[in-house]
């Protein structure tokens, strides 16, 4: 006898421990073999993943459809949380006749540049950009826009390589340090060596320069399907200024939107934006500025987003994200928590600033203090933490979930917890 199950493509190790544990008879599990060799976590059946290397296009879908048909599987969707794995999820769900975004779509989101010049032929606002590739590019932007610039990489991920240059010479060394950077780098499925089929650009050795823009940033989490536009959640961006540029230390969820912006309108652009590259059904993340000048779109991504967020959805409303995804890959629409449900709980962050071994980690303190609901830390003493690289994620300690005690000095709010955490690293010279 057949049985259906999700195609989840790609994952980390622990959200298809959380998967496997909650809704086990549902998803089949297409894993890279470093994330497999590199886990903590106990692996499914292996009637219930198949772990090989996903750079390799062709052996992954001959290695799938032998293990789909040996296991007696019949794919009822597919499901992607990772932005590295959605080309392939595009191309399995196009190979096995699935609903999922086309490859051309994935192509156009996966590019910074190429979304943001979509948006702008639309009319949907987002900030001026264009690509560089030499320092000399980069300041003659720089010039033109005569205020501080963004640079990073046209398909990278969270804030590995993101600069805020504020004069020529941060122009000079932000472009010498994301090209020195990304030509070494391990991982070729999020930055890519040589441009796909569909033009995608040269992500080693092409970059995204746009506008600073000045505000307050946002993430959102929205279903669309055809004309039906739905929001789940909106969470502030908490940021320390001790922290790199463009790292999220935490989330404020739920955050209201400023009463300059209504939500039927908010709704209509972000249906707009994408409709624009050619999205008509997905779970979508979107990341966004409110600034004097009004909204600014930044990022839109088909998937959920992602660090400490489900968990934060989880504890603030009992919505369950992942399996909501596994839902909408088979074609459902699960009934989301009006926003009357919601308790408004922080998403704290752990984040090392410099590479180093860990020497001493005891979240105790931290756990009792009544504010707290989670504190769950991945790593272990030993363990070598890097802030480049193969190993950047691993920067990222775990998180923190606790309910604020008011809604006045989050920021310090989050300072108190963090400090309650007995950690010590052993820096790298």
């Amino acid at each position: 006898m057949l049985h259906s199950r999700v195609l989840v493509v790609g994952t980390t190790s622990d959200y298809i421990d959380i998967i496997y544990s909650r809704h086990r008879d549902r998803a089949f599990f297409v894993t890279d073999t470093a994330e497999r060799n590199q886990a903590t976590e106990q692996a499914p059946p292996t009637e219930s993943e198949l772990v090989c290397d996903l750079s390799s296009i062709g052996e992954t879908l001959s290695s799938l459809r032998n293990s789909l048909s040996q296991a007696l599987i019949r794919p009822s969707g597919v499901a992607c949380f990772d932005c590295e794995s959605m080309p392939l999820a595009a191309l399995i769900a196009s190979d096995l006749g699935l609903s999922y975004p086309s490859p051309e779509t994935i192509n156009m989101v996966r590019n910074k540049y190429l979304t943001k010049s979509t948006w702008t032929a639309k009319g949907v606002p987002c900030p001026d950009c264009t690509i560089v590739r030499t320092e000399s590019e980069a300041i003659d932007f720089f010039r033109l826009k005569s205020k501080p610039i963004v640079l990073k990489p046209l398909t990278g991920s969270g804030s590995e390589f993101v600069s805020l240059c504020r004069n020529e010479l941060e122009c000079s060394e932000s472009i010498r340090s994301m090209a020195a950077g990304l030509a070494s780098h391990p991982n070729i499925r999020m930055y890519p060596v040589q441009p796909d089929r569909l033009g995608g650009g040269i992500p080693r050795k092409e970059f995204l320069a746009e506008e600073f823009i000045d505000g307050r940033e946002y993430s959102c989490d929205f279903v669309i399907d055809g004309n039906r536009i739905k929001v789940i959640r909106i969470a502030q961006k908490i940021r320390f200024v001790d922290k790199p540029f463009g790292t999220t230390t935490g989330y404020l969820l739920p955050s209201p939107l400023p009463p300059t912006i209504s939500l039927e309108a908010f709704e209509e652009t972000i249906h707009a934006a994408a409709r624009a590259l050619n999205i008509d059904r997905a779970i979508c993340m979107l990341d966004f500025m409110v600034s004097s000048g009004g909204l600014s779109l930044i990022e839109l991504t088909p998937r959920p987003g992602g660090d400490c967020l489900p968990p934060l959805m989880l504890h603030s409303s009992g919505f369950d994200m992942l399996g909501f995804a596994l839902d909408f890959a088979e074609g459902g629409n699960s009934p989301i928590p009006p926003p009357r449900n919601w308790k408004q709980l922080i998403g704290l962050r752990i984040i090392a600033t410099r590479s180093g071994v860990i020497q001493r980690l005891d979240m105790e303190r931290a756990a009792l203090d009544p504010r707290v609901l989670e504190c769950d830390i991945r790593h272990e003493v030993g363990d070598r933490v890097c802030i480049a690289g193969a190993s950047y994620d691993s920067r990222i300690l775990g998180h923190i979930i606790f309910r604020p005690s008011d809604k006045s000095d989050i920021e310090q709010q989050c300072e108190e917890i963090e400090s309650l955490l007995d950690l010590n690293l052993e820096y790298d010279l």
